[in-house]
């Protein structure tokens, strides 16, 4: 330090080169200690405030689907909905993988059909006789099924397959419940196929003659019914063995069962219904995650298949085989969780897939009602996995573990396996400064939980069941993993 008086009596201090030169680096040196500390710290403090709008987000839902008397939901919308197109090995998983932004929706107001006087005709099916179609001997089985005409619903039969048309399965799909008459929801579409000309017989069993016929344009309707099993039981009647010689000594005596249709419905009668159709935005402001978090949708989903939200897991349904290719403009879905008035999770939305030989050839989102919890996985950006069957060695390769690599299938990181997983940031099923989001079905509780660390291979292996032999897929061990990343939110134990 330069020490020198000036004329009018005062001292200037001044530094010199070589001290502001030492003040510097030391400046230097302390900043490159403390940086990633903060760095890390603001990661982990972004990724609290996000969690945080996640789990506001389904709480604010649910408290507006009790206040309105009506199912209320969130959609998580995916930063990409396109994955490309061509073979697997050429995909990109990645930004459909994860989301950053969330709206709200709603149930819109029914579907009631075209008209005002729009019926439905519910029918039974029977696996007929070869001789005499129409007539059922006991071991052929009768199916209760809901033929809707397509004068009656035309946006039934857009929806119905073969060749549907997506716009309108948006609206209805798989899992859409609706109700018969005064019934209630308590039907939910399985199946919906288009036929043209069709005709079911309501035959006598005595006589075998066709009292009901029904030949119209329209859509067959396979179903599920929330109620009990329809009831049934065995008649006597006569059975006439060919189709030419009705005669007395052509019949023989024989058992047929008479069922009931579900929910109490009388068949072969025209009847009115109503379809709750799929959800639609709500008028509230969308909520956005702050910094790089991310709702990391690769390994989200119920207890039951914790990977369902993922877009490798809905196109490569099974990795054991030869991956699809993928048609061009395809476009998945996001994801929807639906509360219902109660303050319950109503349902859950998400894809899947439709194949025509070996192809891809789109996404329709399928209903969901699960028993189990609902766990989204709030995470980094960077901590999002390129192929998802890459989690099964992080942090280390599971002896026994079978990655199912097929022909042209996406590809693993390098090193390839059985070596372990090499990453920059550790994943988010295995980071424990990531946090879920859990959503308890039937009561529609929404909790906030750490993710819980990975144990060596050896305790993991004990304590799922894993091994050499007989050995078990990449992708089961993934699942198995974020069952142990999860459970912090049951105690400790498998839930």
């Amino acid at each position: 330090m330069i020490k020198n008086w000036t004329g009018d009596g005062q001292r200037r201090i001044a530094f010199t080169i070589i001290e502001l030169l030492v003040a510097l680096a030391i400046a230097t040196l302390l900043t490159a200690i403390a940086l990633p500390s903060l760095k890390e710290g603001m990661r982990t403090s972004s990724l609290s405030r996000s969690a945080g709008i996640v789990q506001g987000a389904f709480v604010n839902a649910r408290a507006q689907a009790i206040r309105t008397g009506r199912p209320f939901g969130v959609v998580i919308e995916r930063i990409r909905r396109s994955i490309g197109d061509g073979t697997a090995d050429q995909l990109d998983f990645f930004a459909a993988n994860y989301a950053t932004r969330m709206y709200y929706v709603q149930s819109p107001i029914e579907y009631r059909g075209d008209t005002e006087d729009a019926v439905c005709y519910p029918v039974f099916e029977t696996a007929a006789s070869a001789l005499l179609p129409g007539i059922a001997a006991p071991q052929f089985l009768v199916a209760p099924r809901i033929f809707f005409p397509q004068r009656s619903a035309g946006l039934l039969y857009a929806a119905a397959g073969p060749s549907p048309s997506l716009a309108a399965q948006n609206l209805l799909t798989a899992g859409t419940r609706f109700s018969l008459g005064d019934s209630g929801y308590v039907f939910e579409i399985e199946r919906a196929e288009k036929v043209t000309g069709y005709t079911t017989d309501m035959v006598d069993r005595l006589t075998g003659a066709s009292v009901f016929q029904f030949n119209e344009i329209g859509t067959l309707v396979d179903f599920n019914f929330v109620g009990t099993t329809p009831e049934t039981r065995t008649q006597t009647g006569v059975y006439r063995p060919n189709n030419t010689l009705l005669t007395p000594a052509a019949t023989q005596p024989a058992q047929f069962h008479e069922a009931r249709f579900p929910g109490g419905i009388e068949p072969y009668q025209g009847i009115s219904f109503r379809f709750l159709t799929n959800p639609i935005p709500a008028a509230l402001a969308p909520v956005t995650l702050v910094g790089k978090s991310v709702i990391d949708l690769s390994i989200s989903g119920p207890t039951e298949d914790p990977l369902a939200f993922g877009t490798q897991a809905i196109f490569d349904s099974t990795p054991g085989v030869d991956a699809p290719a993928m048609s061009a403009n395809v476009q998945f879905n996001n994801i929807a969780v639906m509360f219902s008035p109660d303050g319950k999770v109503d349902s859950v939305y998400y894809d899947q897939r439709l194949v025509a030989g070996n192809t891809v050839t789109g996404f329709v989102p399928q209903r969901l009602v699960t028993g189990t919890t609902l766990a989204f996985n709030v995470g980094f950006v960077d901590g999002v996995l390129d192929n998802i069957d890459d989690g099964a060695r992080f942090p280390e390769h599971i002896d026994g573990t079978d990655y199912q690599v097929t022909g042209n299938d996406f590809p693993l990181n390098d090193p390839q396996p059985p070596l372990a997983l090499e990453v920059s940031q550790t994943p988010n099923f295995a980071n424990t400064d990531c946090v879920w989001i859990n959503i308890q079905p039937s009561s529609g509780a929404v909790t906030q939980v750490g993710v819980a660390g990975q144990p060596p291979p050896g305790v993991f292996s004990n304590y799922y069941g894993l091994g050499p032999v007989p050995g078990q897929s990449a992708r089961n061990v993934m699942r198995y993993r974020l069952l142990q990343a999860r459970k912090l939110a049951s105690g400790g134990t498998v839930q």
